[in-house]
């Protein structure tokens, strides 16, 4: 785990990524690769409907303001 100090000298504990993207299809700068599937709004209509889009989007957004992830996390 990366330890993080930010400026008031006190290190974060725990830092999570939460993505639908497959960590296995990232260079080693972060960048995802896989260039078949859709990774933002601006692929609506070339590689994903709005409305898949929206149900994705929805899920993430719902997902990271869950009270119940944080509980899962120990936090």
């Amino acid at each position: 785990m990366k330890m993080v100090q930010p400026k008031g000298g006190e290190f974060m504990r725990y830092q999570w990524r939460v993505t639908k993207y497959n960590p296995d299809y990232r260079d080693e700068k972060g960048n995802y690769q896989k260039t078949n599937e859709w990774t933002s709004y601006s692929d609506i209509g070339k590689t994903v409907t709005k409305e898949e889009y929206e149900t994705v989007a929805n899920a993430y957004y719902s997902g990271c303001s869950s009270r119940r992830v944080l509980v899962q996390a120990g936090i």
